[in-house]
């Protein structure tokens, strides 16, 4: 605790026991029968002026110190104000008992108080200021001092012995505590200028260290404001290609969504070509069977034909026989032709067989007729059997020509049915290949949508560490002004260090 502070709370102690002495004797009449025995009853008006006087003194000087105490605790006139408003407490509290004698115990109290602010000075005064009140009070007012006109001076002597041997003991104690302060403080002077040596070597091999330090941290500062622009114009370069690879992204983003569009189209349009192809194919299949039958057909046809062909032959051969015999009854005919023209020409010469001539010669006549009329017929049948053995040869050559195309065409639909196998197994492997890119696409779409993701909040992050590169550009920038501010006080130090040795 500060000891002015304290000596203002002791003051105030000494004021409140001049306060209840005062009310003790002035308002309650405290020892009044004493009093009138010993001391005189009544006082002139002048007294009291003097006594109300000390008190407000007191009360002045104790506001006073404390008023001084709020504006600065160490202030110079603190010690001189308390020592007087002790002092003057300790008049007033003697004014205030009637000058008995018990109360001028407070002047040791007050001169022990005082001492304690280590002044011999303040104890003098006080000791003057008491020698004064009680020799000026003895001869001018004894009733403040001794509450009698008969008080005997050398009882007023004692007090003052007393009053200038404490005193002197307060100031021998004050004085010899003052040299043991002293010593002490040459002691502790001593030892601090060893102290202060040690510690201005220590300072010096710190300002030295702290010279070298900021020295390297000047270079280093320098040197990470260039990596750290470096850093920033690489992480400004990272933002524009990633800016331009979000961009990029967002187009493949974009192509890939048109590109699973139409793979989904051609997925469709695969499944649908698989479909119509199974169609053909079934289709193809059933044609090439139908084309077998039809080939059996022909070949029965053919054969129906061949068959047809040999009865018109035998046909033909038959007509040649039939007109072979024709020719041989023509010549029966003929030859009956000249029998009746004989025998008519026996009968003439006869004449009894001239109606039998004349019915042979009509017979063969008749027989000659039916025999041309039946050559005429074979004539006609042989060239119509001719003319269709031409014509069925020629069929049976179609026929063949048929069968062959046949052939071809069942060779054309096995290549057709086999080429359409192929087709639907080429489109289901073409549908197949589809969904497994379609599926792929959007695999590769929603990577793409992870990757812009990731991109974007990589954005964010670079924009991030951009503010935070431009935070540290500026802590880098300030770091470099304190290390030149550091580097003028390590020199400072030094000055003051050469200083601080000379001194």
């Amino acid at each position: 605790m500060n000891k002015h502070k304290l000596m203002i709370i002791l003051t105030s102690l000494t004021v409140m026991l001049m306060i209840t002495v005062m009310i003790l004797h002035q308002q309650f009449h405290f020892l009044a029968d004493y009093q009138l025995m010993h001391h005189e009853g009544k006082h002139h008006w002048s007294i009291e002026l003097i006594r109300w006087s000390f008190f407000s003194i007191a009360m002045l000087l104790l506001a006073m110190s404390t008023i001084l105490y709020k504006r600065n605790p160490n202030h110079d006139m603190l010690p001189t104000v308390l020592t007087l408003s002790n002092t003057f407490a300790s008049m007033a509290i003697i004014a205030m008992g009637n000058g008995m004698v018990e109360y001028h115990f407070s002047i040791f109290m007050v001169l022990a108080m005082i001492a304690f602010l280590g002044s011999v000075r303040m104890i003098v005064l006080s000791t003057i200021l008491f020698a004064v009140h009680h020799f000026a009070g003895y001869f001018l007012f004894p009733e403040l001092i001794c509450g009698t006109h008969d008080y005997h001076f050398r009882l007023l002597m004692i007090h003052a012995v007393f009053l200038i041997s404490t005193s002197a003991a307060n100031i021998v104690l004050i004085v010899q505590r003052n040299q043991a302060i002293k010593e002490e403080e040459h002691t502790r002077q001593q030892l601090l200028t060893e102290e202060r040596q040690s510690i201005l070597t220590v300072f010096e091999r710190t300002v030295t260290h702290l010279q070298q330090t900021a020295e390297e941290l000047v270079s280093s500062s320098v040197k990470s404001h260039e990596s750290i622009e470096h850093t920033r114009e690489s992480i400004t370069n990272l933002s524009t290609t990633m800016d331009l690879q979000v961009h990029d992204l967002e187009s493949s983003e974009q192509k890939m969504m048109a590109l699973s569009a139409d793979l989904a189209t051609v997925t469709q349009l695969a499944v649908e070509g698989q479909q119509k192809a199974q169609y053909v194919s079934e289709n193809a299949m059933n044609g090439q069977q139908l084309i077998g039958n039809t080939q059996q057909q022909f070949k029965k046809s053919t054969a129906s034909v061949h068959e047809l062909a040999l009865t018109i032959e035998t046909y033909q051969q038959q007509v040649q026989q039939i007109d072979q015999l024709a020719q041989k009854i023509n010549g029966i005919a003929r030859q009956t032709k000249l029998l009746a023209l004989n025998a008519s020409i026996e009968a003439s010469r006869a004449g009894a067989h001239a109606v039998v001539a004349s019915e042979v010669s009509a017979l063969a006549e008749a027989s000659d007729k039916i025999a041309l009329s039946i050559q005429q017929q074979s004539t006609t049948s042989i060239t119509h059997a001719k003319q269709m053995l031409g014509d069925m040869q020629t069929v049976v050559s179609q026929l063949n020509d048929s069968d062959a195309y046949m052939n071809d065409s069942e060779m054309t639909f096995k290549q057709i049915t086999q080429d359409t196998l192929s087709t639907t197994e080429l489109l289901t492997q073409s549908a197949s290949y589809s969904l497994k890119v379609d599926e792929t696409s959007k695999a590769t779409l929603e990577n793409l949508y992870r990757i812009t993701s990731l991109l974007k909040e990589n954005q964010q992050t670079t924009a991030v560490i951009m503010n935070q590169a431009e935070q540290q550009v500026s802590n880098v920038k300030n770091t470099a002004e304190l290390v030149h501010v550091l580097h003028q006080i390590s020199s400072d130090m030094v000055q003051t260090a050469e200083k601080l040795r000379k001194a």
